[in-house]
């Protein structure tokens, strides 16, 4: 009969259609990729710098504790209990500002490397809901040298080496099993830079 067809297996066809899907989410201008915050800190295997880099994400997480300010910029952390993410914005932008801990939100963004950190810088910041506060995941301090717990709230502690002041900070240098720890303790909104100096070298301290 005129006009018709014979019936087309379309199975191989809805097998391609996701992978398409995903590909086409992928590329600039479509869409943000959705991305757990365990990625957010992957690297490469050759040079280490940030693998996503550049990559515009979706990523939700709950806020460990308010938003640190330095001279040029204000950094915000977030995760899931197993994993952390920071997000980071110009000095002088108030949107980190916001959230308290236990806020939990979606952050449209792009992957940065700031001082050797991979941060977002978000597009847009949305509160979701609100969960308990994180509880610090105790981490022994020779632990803490390396990316694996960057955002997360941990728990430490160490012997005082010597403390001091940078722009915008206050830091205490802590011995550990693997070489020194600084500890940098910034202001938060309204605050002034926290005077270390009643700390002294050999003093134990748990941060």
């Amino acid at each position: 009969m005129a006009g018709t067809a014979e019936p087309r297996d379309l199975s191989d066809l809805r097998r391609v259609l996701p992978v398409l899907a995903f590909a086409l989410a992928c590329l600039p201008g479509t869409a943000q990729m959705r991305l757990p915050l365990e990625a957010i800190g992957a690297r490469h295997s050759t040079d280490f710098a940030p693998l996503h880099i550049a990559m515009e994400v979706l990523v939700e997480g709950v806020v460990g504790a308010p938003a640190s300010h330095f001279p040029n910029r204000s950094l915000l952390a977030i995760e899931d209990n197993r994993f952390g993410a920071i997000l980071e914005v110009q000095g002088g932008d108030p949107r980190l500002d916001a959230f308290r801990p236990g806020d939990q939100v979606l952050v449209k963004g792009t992957i940065h490397a700031s001082s050797g950190m991979a941060t977002i810088v978000p597009e847009s910041i949305e509160t979701t809901g609100h969960k308990a506060v994180p509880t610090p995941l105790p981490v022994p301090l020779a632990d803490l040298q390396g990316f694996r717990y960057l955002g997360l709230l941990v728990r430490t502690e160490g012997r005082v080496q010597q403390t001091g002041e940078t722009s915008g900070a206050a830091f205490v240098d802590l011995a550990s099993s693997s070489g020194t720890y600084r500890v940098v303790v910034p202001r938060t909104n309204g605050q002034q830079i926290p005077d270390l100096r009643r700390l002294g070298p050999g003093d134990k301290v748990s941060v």
